[in-house]
């Protein structure tokens, strides 16, 4: 009976479209147990069964779930991924959009000019300053 809930409850929660019945398909799933009779749902008073099933291995279909399991991880993994990219290219997006709206003198070139521009000022004042300071101590003597 464990099995027959697991089985419905992983196949309602996956969004499976159940498949369509077929005529001499068996109503629903019936637990077999070693050492016990056949249950009178499977056989008739021949001992002949009554509808068409299969009898899947108990391991065999906690593997199934296993694989279930595994797969909805790798979803969420999967989904934790998108979720990531996505938020990386969004911050490079805003990025983009900074650049775009920078104004001509804080662009880097401009940076560097105005800073070449600065520096050409400052020697130029500096040397001026030694200059002037040389002559006036040789012009007094």
């Amino acid at each position: 009976m464990m099995i027959a809930v697991l089985l419905a409850l992983s196949v309602a929660v996956a969004g499976v479209p159940s498949p369509e019945r077929t005529e001499d398909e068996c109503a629903q799933t019936i637990p077999i147990e070693k050492g016990d009779s056949m249950p009178v749902e499977l056989v008739d008073d021949t001992g002949r069964a009554v509808c068409s099933g299969l009898l899947e291995p108990t391991s065999s279909f906690a593997h199934l779930l296993a694989i279930e399991k595994d797969a909805k991880t790798a979803e969420e993994l999967h989904a934790l991924d998108v979720s990531i990219l996505q938020t990386e290219r969004d911050w490079y997006r805003n990025q983009l959009e900074q650049d775009r709206d920078v104004r001509w003198w804080e662009t880097p070139q401009a940076q560097r000019t105005i800073g070449r521009v600065e520096m050409l000022a400052t020697i130029s004042i500096v040397a001026g300053i030694v200059a002037g300071a040389y002559n006036i101590g040789k012009g007094g003597k």
